[in-house]
């Protein structure tokens, strides 16, 4: 099971120090801080390419922790950015492609699907299905990517909201491969089923759109037994706690 870090003593840090993470990075960290009102020894969990966006994160706010889902073709990638941005010692490495229960957490992050070559729609699902069940009251779940244009409505709109909202799309399915970008109806086919409130919809680059839900409610917890704990995968498990058949992850 995952363990808890004491939150870092060190002096507030720049992300500007850190020279392998990118402007747009930590513009994009910035903003999100801003708008969830990042509180101090807050918990960040983040999957997708979202381990740039949890170095910068953690390095404006050092007694702010994380916890990253990689999925196993870029952990050693991951862990060594989080190890060269100086922030390793208060994040933890956990595996993604499962159906597990995720860390309880002031803010959790789904960053650049689209660039992943090994993320699917599949375990984008599994991982906000598992976030909804157990995201505290007051939290935030933020999804940043590059979305395509959104794809004409199959009938038109019968709502009377002023504001983006659920009813407004025609929910189309989001694409089942890895690396295709999908439109903001397409997640929000995905996320309307979480009861979560649409609080902001933002376009911090060119390139990027920021969708950012919060919620208002309790954590309803899960309707089926509870998933499976996450293993921590960096830093390593000492070997006595491992589940039998648990491989290193520098094996």
């Amino acid at each position: 099971m995952s363990t808890t870090h004491a939150p870092s003593t060190t002096a507030p840090e720049s992300t500007s120090i850190c020279p392998h993470l990118e402007e747009d990075t930590k513009d994009h960290a910035e903003l999100i801080a801003e708008l969830c009102d990042l509180p101090d020894q807050a918990t960040v969990v983040t999957m997708g390419g979202g381990a740039e966006i949890l170095a910068a994160l953690l390095l404006s706010h050092p007694t702010c922790k994380g916890v990253h889902l990689e999925f196993d073709e870029e952990i050693a990638d991951a862990w060594a950015l989080l190890t060269a941005c100086g922030v390793a010692e208060r994040c933890e490495l956990q595996t993604a492609r499962m159906y597990a229960a995720p860390p309880t957490a002031h803010l959790y992050i789904v960053a650049d699907v689209s660039q992943s070559d090994h993320c699917t729609s599949g375990d984008v699902i599994d991982f906000v299905d598992t976030v909804s069940a157990v995201m505290p009251k007051g939290s935030w779940l933020v999804i940043l990517d590059t979305m395509r244009d959104d794809p004409a409505p199959g009938r038109p709109a019968s709502c009377d909201c002023e504001e983006l909202c659920f009813c407004l799309v025609s929910r189309p399915h989001p694409p089942t491969q890895p690396g295709q970008e999908w439109s903001l109806a397409e997640y929000l086919h995905v996320l309307s089923p979480l009861g979560l409130r649409i609080n902001s919809v933002r376009h911090p680059s060119p390139s990027y759109v920021l969708l950012a839900l919060d919620s208002t409610e309790e954590p309803a917890g899960f309707s089926t037994p509870t998933p499976i704990t996450r293993t921590r995968l960096y830093p390593n498990t000492p070997r006595d706690e491992r589940p039998v058949g648990t491989v290193s992850p520098d094996k």
